[in-house]
């Protein structure tokens, strides 16, 4: 087994093939990160459970230039408390990943009491607590006291843990919560469409 590599993430501490999350600031870091890299042949694994309700403004893994492509294991800890804005500039997807390949694989996590905002005008935007548009495999995952508040949007699919799945595989899998608002478009308790 190869060792973890913990601390901080930052693009020089990147370059082993596991990859320790211990803060939200990783999480941070990761995504922030995400903007140029899919992290292909990467796993990176939570060491604890990560409060995230000091993050103001998400900017959410995997970007559609580079959907995230690594492996998330969660360890079977918590993320919990993030709030995010989903306006116009935040993209078509939106979740604590906006998107993953079908490389992708996210087990073993557990996300908690985690809120989404959509607001008025964003077409065609597809929302999950942990991927808004995933591809790959996605199992053993929860999501608990998550609440999806939508606005007037066109074409919306929300769904508890995935927006839209896209020739993807959810296993083994719940979410329990709530998705509230006057929208068009699927709505799913664990998947929108």
């Amino acid at each position: 087994c190869e060792p973890i590599i913990n601390g901080f993430i930052t693009a020089s501490n990147v370059s082993g093939s596991v990859i320790g999350i211990s803060t939200a600031q990783d999480l941070v870091n990761l995504a922030a990160l995400s903007k140029s890299n899919d992290f292909s042949g990467k796993t990176f694994v939570l060491t604890q459970d990560i409060d995230m309700s000091g993050i103001s403004d998400w900017q959410m893994i995997g970007r559609d230039s580079y959907r995230f492509a690594g492996t998330f294991d969660g360890q079977n800890h918590t993320i919990s408390g993030l709030t995010i804005e989903a306006t116009a500039d935040k993209g078509n997807s939106v979740g604590l990943f906006s998107m993953t390949s079908e490389n992708s694989v996210i087990k073993n996590v557990e996300l908690e009491q985690f809120t989404i905002n959509v607001y008025e005008g964003i077409r065609s935007v597809a929302v999950g607590a942990l991927v808004g548009i995933a591809r790959g495999t996605i199992n053993n995952v929860s999501v608990s006291n998550f609440t999806l508040n939508g606005a007037n949007t066109q074409n919306a699919e929300y769904g508890g843990i995935v927006g839209q799945l896209d020739n993807g595989t959810v296993r083994n899998s719940y979410a329990h919560g709530s998705i509230k608002g006057n929208w068009n478009g699927y709505a799913g308790g664990i998947v929108g469409a």
